[in-house]
């Protein structure tokens, strides 16, 4: 008989035949879900499924895709992020920088009119 601690129902229970011919449960740990995208909420490929124990057994080229935010975001979501950023820093460096020629599609900035002191 297991230890009451074991028979909860945090744990599955996993049917073994025994060479006997008896049939016997033995309580597992559940296996955890597939790990998701931070922010689209879809399943990461390329991640293995498992418990810290197995994260520890396993190579680390194993454990996630070797590309920026793998292991942490799908495909799709990296690469809307990373166009985000780029976009984000070209337009900050315009900003800061009114010299600079205008974008494709967009409208030169009008000349400042300068007063003169008379």
């Amino acid at each position: 008989m297991p230890e009451p601690r074991y028979r909860s129902r945090s744990r599955r229970r996993v049917y073994k035949r025994t060479p006997g011919g008896r049939t016997v449960i033995h309580f597992e740990k559940k296996i955890p879900n597939w790990p998701k995208c931070g922010a689209c909420g879809r399943r990461l490929n390329g991640v293995i499924r498992g418990r810290n124990i197995d994260f520890r057994k396993t190579p680390k080229t194993q454990k996630r895709p070797n590309r920026p935010y793998g292991g942490v975001l799908c495909p799709e979501c990296m690469r809307k992020l990373i166009k985000d950023k780029v976009r984000y820093k070209f337009w900050r460096q315009k900003r800061e920088q009114p010299w600079l020629p205008p974008l494709p599609g967009e409208e030169p900035p009008e000349p400042a009119e300068e007063e003169s002191e008379e």
